[in-house]
């Protein structure tokens, strides 16, 4: 009797848990449904993005921008299993197969060049001056207009999971400056593109980084948004300063 009890409970586990499987696997198809077909299938919203341009996304970059990025607001009624499970319906990838940022890193030890903040070629924030005239003299570009049809490509990079980048690059001691859609800031190595290091602010990042001298002299980065600091100092006089270094 014993043995066709437990055959029988066997029996009904694996039926009954059949349509909870099914309905698991189905649930990223039917958050999408709700929560995001609406705009994004309909071509209601011309700025939504197709379909087809999130499944080039990586998974963890549209849970970022369900958890703190454009689709904030949206993603605020999900669970953060829901966001998950909708990254991977569209992009059809699991989140852990994404091997993650580990390329790329500069040796330890390089020093930035903090003579060029006072002189040598640099773009410093947005404008490059307080009058904000967007003019480069030869001096400090390093270069005039006959050496601009010489230039080559060097070397290139790519902001991990992210598909745009707004804010305009800031090159000074050495250090070229970006920073992605996603909010992740990064001290790249001018004559190499290798990362320093990189910082992720609280929300995507437009605007161009500015550099300064604070106190004793050191360098510091600043952001035109409210943000937490990568290195506490003075925040209630500078709440907008990032790290340096």
């Amino acid at each position: 009797m014993f043995p066709v009890r437990l055959a029988v409970s066997i029996y009904l586990a694996v039926v009954l848990s059949t349509p909870l499987l099914w309905a698991q696997a189905r649930t990223g198809e039917a958050l999408f449904a709700d929560s995001c077909a609406g705009c994004h299938l309909a071509n209601v919203i011309p700025r939504a993005l197709s379909v087809d341009n999130m499944r080039a996304m990586t998974p963890e970059a549209i849970v970022g921008a369900l958890t703190d990025g454009s689709m904030q607001q949206q993603g605020s009624e999900l669970s953060a299993a829901d966001r998950q499970a909708i990254a991977e319906f569209i992009t059809g990838r699991s989140l852990d197969s994404v091997a993650g940022d580990r390329l790329g890193w500069c040796a330890a030890g390089r020093a930035a060049e903090w003579s060029g903040l006072d002189s040598g070629p640099a773009w410093n924030g947005w404008g490059v001056d307080i009058a904000n005239t967007r003019n480069q003299p030869a001096q400090h570009a390093g270069l005039n207009a006959e050496d601009i049809p010489k230039l080559t490509l060097k070397w290139a990079f790519g902001y991990p999971n992210a598909n745009s980048a707004q804010s305009q690059p800031t090159v000074v001691g050495g250090r070229l400056f970006v920073a992605s859609q996603r909010g992740e800031v990064y001290a790249l190595d001018a004559k190499t593109g290798c990362k320093h290091w990189m910082y992720e602010a609280q929300s995507g990042v437009r605007s161009a980084i500015s550099i300064a001298r604070i106190d004793e002299g050191r360098p510091w980065c600043f952001l035109e948004i409210s943000m937490r600091m990568c290195t506490r100092l003075t925040q209630k006089r500078h709440g907008a300063l990032v790290c340096g270094g």
